[in-house]
C-alpha cells in the first residue's frame, strides 16, 4: 500500500490564502479578548486591594502574614472571574477600542 501525500500549491487556490487569514484573523482576535479579560482582571484585582486597604485594622481579628496571603489570593481568583463573567465592562469597551486599531 503507498500513500500520495502531497502539499497543496496554494498559488494556485486562492481560497486557501483567504481561509489562511480569516483564521490568523480569528485568533487574533481570540488572543486580543484574551488580553483585554486579563488587564480587566488585574484592573480588579489592584481595586480590590486599595479598597481593603482603607478598611482599619481593629487588632482582634488580624492573621498577619497569613491574612494577607489568604486576602492576595482571593482578590486574584475573584478579580478572574468577575473579568471572565459579564466584568464590569473595561475589558469590551478596551477590545472595542483596540479592536478597531487591529484592523
Amino acid at each position: 500500500m503507498k500513500l500520495n501525500l502531497t502539499i497543496p500549491d496554494t498559488s494556485l487556490n486562492p481560497s486557501f490564502k483567504t481561509d489562511t487569514s480569516q483564521t490568523e484573523r480569528a485568533k487574533n482576535d481570540a488572543e486580543l479578548k484574551k488580553a483585554c479579560a486579563d488587564f480587566e482582571s488585574v484592573f480588579v484585582q489592584k481595586m480590590l486591594e486599595g479598597m481593603r486597604k482603607t478598611i482599619p485594622k481593629s487588632g482582634l481579628l488580624d492573621g498577619g502574614m497569613q491574612e494577607e496571603i489568604y486576602t492576595s489570593m482571593f482578590d486574584e481568583e475573584l478579580s478572574k472571574l468577575v473579568a471572565n463573567g459579564k466584568g464590569m465592562g473595561l475589558g469590551d469597551m478596551l477590545y472595542q477600542q483596540m479592536q478597531k486599531q487591529v484592523k
